[in-house]
């Protein structure tokens, strides 16, 4: 096991803690106490631990376990017109990432996006994320949340500037992203937007998959 020196860092302050960790070979890190003076080793540069820290700091020489957040996926396929869509469209209804925290009122990190479409439209999309329920456009309208709902936005992954890739027909366009979130609940809800004019052939032509790290 490799010992070393971390900082843990607060997603909400400016804030980092210096612990001396053990690696244990399974990407958990066992910890001890934290350091009284500022340390010189880091665990490379912007890297960060997510999870639940407990640090044992009445009995020296101890250690507590701790798992890392794990990488989780949510698949969704709205249900959208078999027809043509306007620039400025809802594509599909409200998209619901059921569990993107672990309990009511955590979060993680949005690390992926991928969108596949069967019909190969390569037009752009935005996902429009809110940290809890809202009121979505109907498929196939303009694009127009309430000033409430919007105070309520997450996070908005667009797809301008990234490849669509071809396999055959169907279409996929595959891209990092990191945001942090945390959910009123434990749900991300949210809607495709089209800034292109897509012709979709069914509908079921659309699939996204949101990928996180859960703290």
């Amino acid at each position: 096991m490799a010992d070393t020196i971390v900082y843990l860092h607060s997603f909400d302050e400016n804030v980092r803690v210096p612990v001396r960790a053990l690696e244990n070979g399974d990407g958990t890190y066992s910890l001890a106490a934290a350091y009284a003076s500022d340390p010189t080793v880091v665990l490379g540069a912007g890297s960060a631990l997510v999870g639940q820290v407990a640090i044992d700091q009445t009995t020296p020489g101890t250690t507590n376990r701790v798992d890392a957040g794990k990488t989780y996926t949510i698949s969704q396929k709205p249900t959208i017109t078999a027809g043509a869509y306007s620039a400025g469209d809802a594509v599909g209804g409200k998209l619901t990432f059921a569990n993107a925290a672990r309990s009511s009122g955590g979060g993680g990190v949005i690390t992926n996006l991928r969108i596949v479409d069967d019909a190969g439209q390569d037009a752009e999309m935005e996902l429009w994320l809110f940290d809890q329920d809202f009121t979505a456009m109907s498929d196939n309208a303009a694009w127009a949340p309430s000033e409430a709902d919007l105070e309520n936005l997450a996070a908005i992954i667009s797809t301008s500037g990234k490849t669509w890739r071809a396999a055959g027909t169907p279409s996929a366009v595959d891209f990092e992203y990191t945001r942090g979130y945390v959910c009123n609940a434990t749900a991300l809800y949210g809607q495709l937007v089209t800034r292109g004019t897509p012709t979709f052939a069914a509908t079921d032509d659309v699939t996204v998959e949101l990928t996180m790290i859960r703290d």
